[in-house]
């Protein structure tokens, strides 16, 4: 793949070149950088759709974790008991304490495709963040 034109590169990329499996990575999926929605078959298997609703999470070029649909879909692609397992968090705890206009509430719905109330992985977002379970959908 050849691109043209000038291509931005900030500091989180010099480092992720520099050091790429200590590096994190956090990025919307129509980043300028994200592979997300491009045409090689490669790509299309492990990657969401280009949405700006879509974050990712990386370790070095390992995917940890994908928020997809608004929030509502939670994939770790890590077990719960990974030590990198609070990283993988990182694009959940932004999107609840940036500075500029945070989310006060995700309702998340689905953890890895099963209904989230039942999830393995609700210890660990339950330790980093306030849980409220709701009896209807």
């Amino acid at each position: 793949m050849i691109f043209q034109g000038p291509i931005r590169c900030n500091n989180a990329s010099k480092r992720l070149r520099q050091q790429p499996e200590k590096s994190d990575l956090l990025a919307h999926a129509i980043d300028p950088s994200s592979l997300c929605g491009l045409e090689p078959e490669t790509f299309k298997a492990k990657l969401p759709k280009r949405l700006a609703s879509s974050r990712l999470a990386y370790r070095g070029e390992e995917l940890l974790l994908e928020v997809l649909r608004s929030w509502k879909a939670v994939i770790f692609h890590i077990p719960p008991e990974d030590p990198d397992v609070e990283r993988a968090l990182e694009p959940i705890r932004h999107i609840l304490t940036r500075s500029f206009n945070p989310i006060r509430l995700i309702h998340f719905e689905t953890i890895n495709d099963e209904d989230a109330r039942f999830s393995l992985y609700l210890e660990v977002l339950g330790a980093r963040f306030r849980l409220h379970w709701t009896t209807s959908g």
